[in-house]
């Protein structure tokens, strides 16, 4: 009898929890406009189709027999090409519109990748590749300026959350999925980027276009309305300098941690996915909800300083031990790192902005990621065989210190200001 009544109440405590979680994320999901869902559901379709570009590599030596100089050298064009279309991307959005900038990005960049499987020389695809990496990274600021459009004041941080949480999403299946279809053809690959794209540019064309005729003029924030440019806000400046030294840290899980991970700890390449997967993962589980409850509550640059701290944890879990649980801590900590710190800087861009000079303003914190994915392999990997892993691991450390000082240095002199 004491035992039944013991699993009674065990149960119900298990199902008063359970119902707590459930409406835990309801409230974390609840309240967002449906432009913000809309927006997030077009950036879901468009990175599910993200299939062409984690191949290329193995397309370019695989099938057309380049060398892996020549694949080195076109996998970094297309970096140096993301950084134009970054910039450029949020200059048109404020010049035309972020409504046309997407549309366009997303039609001729599916089409572009449907002619780029028709060439094979080098020039033919290092110059085609500059080009459609200019057209579809456009994409990024202008669909970050139309969040801000869409969005409320008190909803922004999290408007911009879902988004990432889709652009993760659409991260982990366009790979998984690219990896079966290039199994049996890697044109595969493009046809399914391609079609991904235009389809998402047609069903953002139906869900938007009706509504722009007189798009919302929400001013998210007066405090900096002389600013007319990015390049006259010193502080802005600072921190997407930061930010860039902390972006090149972060990158090393995605670029270089993999080839640790192989030589060093010998995993399988099945375990290394795994791991890899458990960041997009837990950003889909825990991103929505930490910024939920931590709402504005903390300032921007203050959680972008934790999670600097979070970056300096991991790169210290990964020295510690080649221990799978020590690893798995490591990359739970690079994950609230990203957590902490590219949310709040998305909200930092926006609230340094006017409406007038927003797209600049994106524009250029989008590029911060473009310079860094193209810079974090080749620092890692030549510090990694020039010396080893444990000296890139007290590099990066390092970096992430300088940063840190760097924001908490910037926090304070934006408190002076305020006072």
């Amino acid at each position: 009898m004491i035992d039944s009544i013991y699993i009674i109440i065990r149960k119900r405590k298990l199902y008063e929890m359970l119902q707590t979680v459930i409406a835990l994320y309801k409230n974390a999901y609840g309240g967002l406009p449906r432009s913000s869902w809309l927006l997030a559901s077009i950036m879901l379709i468009n990175r599910s189709g993200s299939m062409v570009i984690p191949f290329m590599g193995v397309y370019l030596t695989q099938k057309l027999r380049f060398s892996l100089t020549e694949a080195g050298i076109i996998i970094t064009i297309f970096g140096l090409g993301s950084m134009i279309g970054a910039y450029m991307g949020g200059w048109f959005s404020d010049k035309i519109g972020s409504y046309k900038v997407q549309f366009w990005s997303l039609v001729l960049g599916g089409a572009g990748f449907f002619g780029l499987m028709m060439l094979y020389t080098f020039w033919q695809l290092a110059i085609s590749i500059f080009v459609i990496s200019i057209i579809v990274e456009s994409l990024r600021p202008a669909n970050s300026a139309s969040v801000a459009e869409y969005s409320t004041p008190e909803n922004l941080t999290r408007s911009y959350s879902l988004n990432r949480l889709a652009a993760n999403l659409g991260y982990a299946i366009g790979p998984t999925l690219g990896g079966l279809l290039a199994g049996y053809d890697f044109r595969y690959l493009f046809l399914a980027d391609g079609f991904t794209c235009i389809v998402a540019g047609l069903f953002f064309s139906y869900w938007f276009k009706p509504s722009l005729k007189n798009p919302p003029k929400k001013v998210i924030n007066t405090e900096t309305k002389d600013v007319k440019s990015p390049l006259q806000d010193y502080l802005f400046l600072s921190a997407i300098g930061l930010t860039a030294i902390c972006v090149v840290t972060f990158f090393q899980m995605f670029t270089v941690m993999p080839l640790y991970f192989k030589q060093e700890c010998l995993f399988s390449e099945q375990k290394i996915g795994i791991l890899l997967a458990l960041n997009g993962l837990m950003v889909a589980l825990f991103e929505m909800l930490i910024v939920y409850k931590i709402a504005e509550r903390v300032s921007q640059l203050r959680m972008i300083s934790y999670g600097v701290i979070m970056l300096i944890l991991a790169f210290v879990m990964i020295m510690l031990s080649k221990n799978l649980f020590i690893i798995v801590l490591s990359i739970a900590f690079f994950t609230f790192g990203e957590i902490f710190m590219f949310p709040y800087m998305n909200v930092f861009t926006i609230n340094r902005s006017t409406p007038a000079s927003r797209g600049k303003f994106i524009g250029m914190y989008a590029s911060v990621f473009s310079i860094a994915w193209t810079f974090a392999p080749l620092i890692g990997t030549n510090i990694a065989e020039k010396y080893n892993f444990m000296t890139l691991w007290y590099m990066m450390i390092g970096f992430n210190v300088l940063g840190l000082v760097g924001f908490q240095i910037l926090e304070q002199k934006i408190k002076k200001r305020h006072n």
